[in-house]
């Protein structure tokens, strides 16, 4: 039984790569003749399923008491709209608004759903954990987010509402729509599902109200011209500068702003003992060089010397669940490069699941003595059977362009003014 579920799980990972291929390095003429009428299917499908929703959303409207920001994109998983929603939910709960998040949740959000701390991953999924336990948000998981929206409304504790995914849930009302797009990555094809990896076409970036491009790669973001690397990041160069083989998402919506994953620190998978109030991106993080400090301890303990030995390099083992999880590594040996280059630390092996996969402790068994490193979402699925030596990286967002723009209109559309206090008549 064993066998079958890893030969099932190895045949979909090795059709995810062939058509993962296809998208974004070189076409495959045999694809593109199968997949291209699915194509074509797919958007009629889209388009009469967008039809019949924004029908239902009119017959069955309501006046949402919080406005609705919408963090989505028109393509595939994998581009950041997580990391992103935490950016803005971590910034308006500073300037003092209360807010609230609606996702499609897990297998048992058939309902309107609030999460806690104390909710199971299983049922409600590891995204809805992420956030209960990355913020002070109040979080509604449900599979129809329009439900989630009117659950959060009921509450009636929040200013503005955001919405992680859901673009395409256009039964759902917003007052305010983000698109993040990928820029480290360049498709080769444009099409829709399946032979490219766009829910939508392009021309419904038009339609949104920001675009934030995330990771811009310069040889991605904009082809080769005479403008200075540094500065074809302004609005006025890339106007005139080729995005994406041709696709110059300025040309679609203004503003667009650019943001880069900054690594904050890593904790400890154990680390929950928490005060009160107080979110796990409030605990002390460990640095570059107390990350190399703590694992140089635990190798030297009688736990993992018997592994190891006497070896000086610290062997660390990279475990992922996310949309494209080759990041993951990347990352880490961007962060460590200093420390790998000297041979401290080496990236022994990689263990990749699929997007969402729940953890069980038998997915690390031939793990429990290693040095295991993964993102805070995987965190989420398996700090109830973690050991001492696993760890997750913690990652904020930084723009290098758009913020203040973004902020500007994002006040101006979705977040509530301060009601006038008039003076009593005389």
């Amino acid at each position: 039984m064993l066998l079958m579920k890893v030969n099932k799980f190895r045949i979909k990972k090795y059709i995810a790569q062939v058509i993962e291929q296809h998208w974004y390095k070189k076409t495959n003429s045999m694809l593109t003749v199968c997949f291209l009428p699915l194509s074509g299917v797919f958007a009629c499908l889209s388009f009469l399923k967008k039809k019949r929703a924004l029908r239902d959303q009119i017959e069955r409207y309501f006046i949402s008491s919080a406005a609705i920001c919408v963090v989505g994109n028109i393509g595939v998983g994998g581009n950041g709209k997580t990391p992103i929603a935490l950016y803005l939910i971590e910034h308006l709960t500073s300037i003092g608004y209360k807010v609230g998040v609606v996702l499609r949740g897990g297998r048992a959000c058939d309902k309107p759903t609030q999460v806690t701390r104390k909710s199971s991953v299983s049922a409600v999924g590891d995204e809805a954990m992420l956030y209960a336990n990355s913020s002070a948000a109040i979080v509604v998981a449900c599979h129809k987010r329009v439900d989630a929206v009117y659950a959060l409304n009921q509450l009636k504790k929040v200013d503005i509402i955001i919405s992680d995914d859901g673009l395409q849930h256009y039964h759902m009302p917003r007052d305010y729509e983000i698109v993040v797009i990928d820029g480290s990555t360049r498709p080769t094809s444009y099409n829709l599902l399946p032979n490219g990896p766009f829910r939508e076409r392009l021309d419904r970036l038009k339609q949104v109200n920001q675009i934030i491009i995330t990771n811009p790669n310069p040889s991605v973001v904009s082809a080769k011209s005479s403008v200075d690397t540094k500065e074809c990041f302004d609005n006025k160069k890339l106007k005139n500068t080729k995005l994406n083989k041709g696709v110059n998402y300025y040309d679609y919506a203004q503003p667009v702003a650019l943001a880069h994953w900054h690594f904050k620190g890593m904790f400890s998978v154990l680390q929950k003992e928490l005060k009160k109030g107080q979110t796990v991106t409030e605990a002390e993080p460990l640095s570059e060089s107390m990350c190399l400090n703590a694992w140089q301890k635990l190798l030297d303990s009688n736990a993992l010397k018997d592994q190891f030995g006497d070896k000086q390099v610290i062997p660390i083992v990279i475990v992922s669940a996310i949309a494209k999880p080759q990041r993951v590594e990347r990352l880490f040996n961007k962060v460590f490069t200093h420390y790998i280059e000297q041979g401290l630390i080496k990236v022994v092996d990689t263990l990749y699941f699929e997007d969402h996969h729940l953890f069980t402790s038998s997915d690390f068994n031939h793990l429990k003595e290693s040095i295991v490193v993964m993102t805070s979402k995987d965190m989420v699925k398996c700090h109830t059977f973690a050991q001492p030596s696993w760890f997750y990286m913690d990652l904020s967002v930084v723009f290098s362009e758009g913020e203040g723009k973004l902020w500007e209109n994002l006040t101006l559309s979705c977040l509530p003014i301060a009601p006038i206090k008039l003076a009593p008549r005389k």
